[in-house]
């Protein structure tokens, strides 16, 4: 990129520096015609630069948000990477590997498991917003189901935890549309039908 820059403006300089030894072989007239000519061309030449430019920082900042994802992502993938050497080449039973995510995430994943693995109902989130309160909570579950839910409130993210009783939290607004995440494989029930 800083080549085709520096190349761009040695090329600029050259044309800007000649062009009133050659204008010497035109009239006036031409010779301000093709000084207004180069000085064209090289006002497009850093109007592409900075285009690249531009172009160069967006890709930067990508990579940059990329690298944070993958960061922030790297001990989940390190986990993975500890289960695959934990287990490798053994028979292991269903409930080896749900209480090795269990310890190695710090978090009782039992429910969950039982939930999505042992249970053949779909668990649903069951909720209402009355002024700029959210009330929620899980219904058709397991005892003891407390899986985390990323919801959308007016278009922003929020991870909530929702329990089999009744939770209530406040919310920015009044009366704000809430969506759930369709990466989570839950029933949704507005109990005020909205």
């Amino acid at each position: 990129m800083i080549v085709h820059k520096f190349r761009l403006l040695l090329v600029a300089a050259f044309l800007l520096n000649t062009a009133p030894a050659v204008a010497g072989l035109f009239s006036d007239t031409d010779a301000r015609a093709q000084i207004k000519q180069l000085e064209a061309r090289l006002a497009t030449a850093e109007e592409f630069i900075n285009k690249l430019d531009a172009a160069n920082k967006q890709q930067t900042s990508a990579m940059l948000d990329l690298q944070t994802l993958l960061d922030s992502q790297s001990a989940e993938l390190r986990k993975l990477r500890g289960l695959n050497e934990e287990f490798y080449h053994k028979v292991v039973k269903g409930s080896q590997i749900e209480d090795y995510l269990s310890e190695k995430t710090g978090i009782n994943l039992k429910p969950v498991f039982d939930q999505y693995l042992r249970d053949t109902r779909i668990p649903v989130f069951e909720f209402y917003v009355k002024g700029s309160e959210l009330t929620f909570r899980w219904t058709n579950c397991v005892n003891g189901f407390d899986m985390p839910l990323k919801i959308w409130v007016s278009g922003k993210a929020m991870l909530i935890y929702p329990r089999t009783m009744f939770n209530t939290i406040k919310l920015n607004g009044e009366n704000e549309e809430i969506k759930i995440d369709p990466e989570f494989y839950v029933a949704t029930f507005n109990t005020i039908g909205k």
